[in-house]
């Protein structure tokens, strides 16, 4: 990765850049935690095979009727966090749904 990678002016590219500085290994896998909150807990859990059928290695788990958690291990890079939390806002939305933050532990 280059040192002098410039991502957008956003939540996202405020998180790479912090993690840029904390000298971050960019090259490697993580396992990043997406979580998808709701405006009421859904009634149903089938956006769960949803997910699946688009990340079949994905861990998924509910977290205290608050989130879903959505476990994705895959080298940490902007176009795909982007990506992964705008189809999940997709699928989850027909039960209230939105992923609008990520994270990794390291």
């Amino acid at each position: 990765m280059n040192k002098k990678q410039t991502w957008p002016n956003d939540a996202d590219g405020d998180v790479f850049r912090n993690l840029l500085k904390k000298g971050f290994d960019f090259e490697r896998e993580y396992v990043i935690d997406f979580n998808i909150d709701f405006e009421s807990w859904p009634k149903s859990d089938r956006f769960v095979s949803e997910i699946l059928a688009e990340y079949p290695t994905a861990l998924i788990k509910p977290i205290d009727e608050e989130y879903y958690l959505v476990q994705i291990t895959a080298v940490v890079d902007y176009d795909f966090i982007v990506r992964v939390q705008e189809t999940l806002t997709e699928i989850a939305k027909s039960e209230g749904g939105f992923c609008e933050s990520w994270g990794i532990l390291h």
